[in-house]
């Protein structure tokens, strides 16, 4: 599953969604290859980089387009 970062208005809602949508089991959600997408702007507003990962699910910076 593929999470969009400029879904989300703060760090806790997207907590929150990837907790109910997928789990927080932290070795499954990385088997599985879940990511976070989104530019560099829209994961430094929600406290991330391409280092973080929430749950396990990794974090994809992307090019504005």
């Amino acid at each position: 599953m593929t999470i969009q970062a400029k879904d989300f208005s703060n760090r806790e809602d997207l907590n929150n969604h990837i907790k109910s949508e997928i789990g927080d089991n932290l070795i499954l959600n990385r088997q599985e290859g879940h990511l976070i997408e989104g530019t560099k702007e829209e994961l430094e507003a929600l406290f991330l980089d391409k280092y973080s990962n929430i749950y396990g699910c990794k974090v994809k910076v992307i090019e504005k387009v």
